[in-house]
């Protein structure tokens, strides 16, 4: 599913351009006040642009019509926004997702509700559990279930790692990119978290006071000298590779991956020094000290 957004205005946007392309995990970043927010509501069309031209799949809709069928582009569109409570009713976590599946038009299945808890990692001792009951990581993972379970082409997420620890994150990228490759989905994911985005991201936005200010793949942007004047950081193993290609006067290959960049950097000093042990511990000795300069900021 592709949505493109053409010289659109509303709130703090003017003339936005964007285009969430087909079957990628598409990444909007900013600093706070940018137009995130705004731009996730615009997407799943629960906020009407004042002019320009929202596109999906090549046919433009003109959202502040009477005639739109919301019901209908809504059911291609799933949204999980940072204010999580505001999302959910008073109840048990199956009668939230039963009700979900209600509006959409989908027959009452409870097998279909376990198989969407089951995909976040949530078993059936949550089926009855009060929504209250839950913490912000349990709540937002009911609320990605309840997305999945009406299976919508297109994904949007609000800023996903404020309510998951590292481990949560990582579950989360391997589900999202299970759900590009296995599933086709088109995935928005709005964040800061540049690590987060680094290893999930297809293509990136980064936006400033309702203006794109770069995109592009990932690691061209977030690489950007332009990111540090928006406030927004450049990942840590980006600042490494950067910090330690300048060492050794050469370009090492960029990776999202840890332990793929140690690989590259054993196998570059292997293939210069045949392994020498000094040569070893000098770059021991170098990778601690650019680790401890990244980490110290």
């Amino acid at each position: 599913m592709e949505i493109i957004l053409k010289d659109i205005e509303v709130g703090s946007l003017k003339k936005l351009d964007m285009c969430i392309f087909d079957n990628q995990i598409n990444a909007i970043v900013g600093p706070n006040g940018s137009g995130k927010s705004i731009i996730a509501e615009l997407i799943a069309t629960l906020r009407k642009p004042k002019s320009g031209a929202y596109i999906i799949d090549g046919n433009k809709i003109d959202l502040n019509s009477d005639f739109v069928n919301f019901n209908q582009l809504r059911f291609d569109i799933g949204i999980v926004m940072q204010n999580l409570r505001s999302q959910f009713f008073e109840g048990t976590v199956e009668e939230h997702i039963l009700y979900q599946l209600k509006v959409y038009n989908y027959k009452k299945n409870s097998k279909r509700v376990l198989d969407s808890l089951r995909m976040v990692g949530l078993d059936s001792s949550f089926l009855d559990r009060k929504i209250k009951s839950l913490s912000d990581t349990e709540m937002f993972k009911v609320m990605l279930a309840t997305v999945l379970s009406i299976n919508p082409n297109l994904i949007i997420l609000d800023d996903p790692t404020c309510f998951l620890d590292k481990s949560e994150t990582e579950k989360i990228i391997k589900l999202l990119k299970v759900m590009k490759i296995k599933y086709h989905k088109t995935i928005v994911v709005f964040s800061n978290d540049t690590n987060f985005i680094l290893k999930l991201a297809d293509y990136i936005y980064v936006i400033n006071k309702g203006k794109v200010i770069i995109h592009g793949k990932k690691y061209d942007v977030l690489n950007n000298k332009k990111l540090v004047d928006m406030d927004v950081r450049v990942p840590e193993i980006i600042e490494f590779e950067n910090k330690f290609s300048k060492k050794i006067k050469q370009q090492v290959n960029y990776r999202d991956n840890v332990n793929d960049l140690i690989k590259d950097i054993y196998f570059y000093i292997e293939k210069r020094n045949r392994g020498r042990k000094w040569d070893i511990l000098w770059l021991s000795r170098m990778m601690v000290l650019i680790i401890k300069d990244i980490k110290n900021k």
